[in-house]
């Protein structure tokens, strides 16, 4: 068993497999591996978990009393149900009579493996019998080296960049690019952005993080990172102004995806710096390419955003208010805003959900 928690450390593909056997080893229906935050999960695997019901897990996770015990109980410590509390009242509510009952999950037993930078990883392992002394006991055992795969994976995976980033054709770039943690830790930047780290620039780094040198431009900034690495839609994003001397600047942030996960925290971002274009052509290409929209309903959103109203905008746009209307619903299922307000917000580079 030993043997398999190294070789997963350096093989993801092998978690797995390796997570049935040692449900079956502590006599478990299931065991749960995961690194998440209180904002979100960076990966998750549950081999025997029926997919549904792990998909709708984040419904009554505030109801998960025994997770929240792991998670706060220190690491290497093993944490079972009746620990807990009364088996009786751990069986009220929607969490065990809608999400674990069905599943045949009655009992859990489970320990804080890893807790690095605000994301904690741990081992859940649900069944239908009570578990053990001796059970508890070999999950203790074992948990040290779940937690030193984990960061042999974690050192493994941050080295391995490179290979992915290409740095010497990010430094050929005029515009800037850097790559982030969820936490704003700087992971990556070539030449073009390192320049605007100097003063004036619009960006700066404070203690490793990445910073905006304005208030307001943080706080956008902090939103649409964490934003991405909650493992948001890969064509999701915001596009930001980033406030500098000289000729205005935009800021992009883009979410990325990845066949192995960067364990933690969460998956990492990507920015691109270049000089800002407002027209209505830039503006119209950007939302095609980030939100899937057709040319028609990309110029519309346009044209929304000038504030005069669907009426107006048709009439700009030469179409029917019949059409106008069909447009704007389609553009808001696909950005994922549900007033003109928010888009406008959107279009602009803002926090759609920004009052």
């Amino acid at each position: 068993m030993i043997d398999g928690i190294y070789a997963a450390a350096c093989d993801f593909a092998a978690w797995p497999a390796l997570l049935e056997r040692l449900a079956d080893l502590l006599g478990a229906r299931d065991a749960a591996f995961g690194t998440m935050s209180p904002t979100g999960i960076a990966w998750l695997e549950a081999p025997r978990t029926d997919p549904a019901f792990l998909g709708r897990y984040a419904d009554y996770h505030a109801e998960d009393l025994v997770w929240h015990a792991i998670a706060a109980s220190g690491v290497g410590s093993v944490v079972t149900d009746e620990m807990v509390g009364d088996a009786a009242d751990l069986r009220i509510g929607a969490y065990y009579n809608e999400w674990s009952l069905p599943q045949g999950y009655r009992t859990k037993l489970g320990g804080l493996v890893l807790d690095e930078e605000g994301w904690q990883t741990m081992i859940v392992l649900p069944g239908n019998d009570r578990y053990t002394a001796a059970q508890v006991q070999l999950l203790k055992l074992l948990s040290p080296h779940l937690r030193r795969a984990m960061q042999i994976h974690m050192r493994l995976t941050e080295s391995r960049l490179d290979d992915e980033v290409s740095t010497r054709v990010l430094d050929r770039l005029a515009s800037g690019a850097l790559l982030v943690d969820g936490n704003r830790r700087l992971l990556f930047a070539n030449r073009a952005a390192e320049a605007l780290f100097q003063p004036g620039g619009g960006l700066a780094l404070s203690g490793g993080q990445l910073t905006a040198t304005g208030r307001t431009e943080q706080a956008a900034l902090d939103a649409a990172i964490a934003r991405c690495a909650r493992q948001a839609p890969a064509d999701s994003g915001a596009d930001l102004d980033l406030r500098c001397e000289g000729a205005p600047r935009q800021l992009r942030v883009i979410p990325l995806r990845r066949s192995v996960p960067l364990v933690s925290p969460g998956v990492p971002v990507a920015l691109l710096i270049e000089a800002a274009d407002r027209s209505d052509e830039a503006v119209t290409t950007r939302l095609r390419l980030h939100y899937g929209l057709t040319p028609a309903e990309a110029a519309f959103a346009v044209e929304i955003a000038k504030g005069d109203g669907k009426r107006a905008a048709a009439a700009r746009r030469g179409i029917s208010y019949t059409t106008a209307r069909t447009h704007l619903s389609r553009v808001f299922d696909k950005t994922g805003v549900r007033r003109q307000g928010e888009l406008v917000r959107l279009i602009l580079g803002r926090d759609p959900s920004d009052s």
